[in-house]
């Protein structure tokens, strides 16, 4: 009887914790109508006083010092910080965390502003203990991407360095279609090969003179993209590594029913850890389950990695997939485009591809689309990849290792971009060639077999 009633309770426990994604879209949705209707903004001198904070200064003053060396040697801000500001923020964070019913109460998080006299950076204190200084425009690797601005956050409790994205939440779709993403995220949390959530809340912040409710997520923080491999001194072998994780991290997708929709070399993520490379598929933002009421309905990505099948179908039968089977491979047809830049740069498929896609994605959303221009500029890329094909099988698979390897690399992306989609190789396959590979690449054999 007592191990029925353990199995019960943790079946129990494992529906409640599946059900807490839904409270949190509902608490996302209630917080967004409570800021949208009071307009509030956190300032620290709404909350505290002057004296207040200096009289807890020496309390804080060992990690103040810690965090103003980690923002001069590791975030290089150019203007100069002061110690009383990190003094300032930290003693803030002292006094919420003390006071949590008081300042955050049900909500996952508060998050202050920067002020002058108080702090020049954000403060953001989160229910679960986490709590961030924010350096947003500060930060000299500030970028903005599609609809999220990112720059990093000292996390207060542990030092570390997390990337933060900042989103406004100005369009009627804005936070239905950002919850989508983090239930995406949520779905990865125990993934190795996909960006997941570290925290995430919704807060009030002025935009001209406009108050706007915004979403912020912190994840983990990698020192660069795929687009930058080339300049990193990658060897062959790493590059072979890095190519089968990327492929894992798509199965891990697939697997849970999900496509990308844009893959690219921008939105694969990497860093070096001591002598290992973490990879992480990111960016969710155009990503669906096949699930979804809106599966296969609309054509997305980015103009050069989009598979032209995909581009044809939806003008001609009104979906750009006709199952989660020819969805899967589109997302080969982007991963084929993205490793042909990572090796090779043959520029002629990015064109044709790019024309295909700028045809059947017009930037002028209100120009109609020439269906016959379009179904010419799929047949010359099809002429295009035959072509290639001709090349590949003319050209000697060479007497030195490295030039085997291309040679097999040229032959898997022709594979892999194949116009008939079901002549495309699945990840399994293209994983286990790229071990192959990867293995030749370590070993002492003279000859590919």
């Amino acid at each position: 009887m007592l191990k029925n009633l353990n199995f019960y309770l943790i079946i129990f426990i494992l529906i409640a914790s599946n059900t807490e994604a839904s409270i949190e879209v509902n608490y996302l949705k209630r917080k967004v109508r409570q800021t949208n209707t009071e307009k509030e903004l956190y300032v620290p001198s709404k909350f505290f006083t002057k004296s207040d904070l200096k009289n807890r200064h020496s309390s804080v003053e060992k990690k103040a010092e810690k965090i103003l060396e980690i923002i001069r040697t590791q975030i290089y801000i150019e203007r100069e910080i002061e110690k009383f500001d990190i003094l300032n923020i930290l003693s803030m964070n002292k006094i919420i965390i003390e006071n949590k019913n008081n300042y955050i109460g049900k909500n996952r998080s508060i998050y202050f502003l920067s002020e002058d006299g108080f702090s020049i950076f954000a403060l953001q204190v989160y229910n679960n203990g986490h709590s961030y200084i924010h350096i947003n425009n500060d930060d000299p690797n500030w970028s903005k991407g599609g609809f999220k601005h990112f720059s990093r956050s000292i996390s207060i409790e542990n030092l570390n360095i997390y990337a933060n994205l900042d989103i406004a939440l100005d369009k009627p779709r804005s936070l239905e279609k950002h919850i989508e993403e983090l239930k995406i995220m949520d779905d990865h949390q125990l993934s190795k090969y996909n960006l997941t959530y570290r925290d995430y809340d919704i807060y009030n912040s002025k935009q001209e003179d406009n108050v706007v409710s915004k979403m912020t997520i912190q994840t983990k923080l990698f020192s660069h993209d795929l687009s930058l491999v080339k300049n990193k001194g990658y060897t062959l072998y790493e590059k072979l590594k890095i190519s089968f994780l990327i492929v894992k991290s798509i199965r891990e997708m697939h697997k849970k029913g999900y496509i990308h929709r844009d893959i690219k070399s921008k939105n694969i993520l990497l860093q070096r850890v001591n002598n290992n490379i973490e990879v992480s598929l990111a960016d969710y933002g155009l990503s669906l389950h096949q699930k979804n009421s809106n599966f296969g309905r609309h054509i997305a990505g980015t103009r050069g990695y989009i598979a032209p099948e995909s581009c044809l179908s939806k003008n001609q039968s009104g979906f750009a997939y006709l199952n989660f089977s020819s969805a899967k491979k589109s997302d080969i047809f982007s991963l084929a485009l993205t490793l042909d830049e990572l090796f090779f740069d043959n520029y002629k498929l990015k064109e044709f591809t790019t024309e295909v896609n700028n045809i059947s994605l017009p930037k002028d959303k209100k120009k109609p689309i020439n269906s016959l221009r379009l179904k010419e500029s799929v047949a010359s890329y099809n002429r295009e990849h035959k072509k290639i094909l001709e090349s590949i099988i003319q050209v000697d698979r060479g007497d030195t290792k490295e030039k085997q390897i291309m040679y097999h690399l040229k032959r898997l992306i022709w594979q892999m971009s194949h116009p008939n989609y079901e002549e495309r190789p699945t990840l399994s396959h293209i994983g286990k060639t790229l071990v192959q590979l990867k293995k030749f690449c370590n070993s002492d054999e003279v000859e590919l077999q």
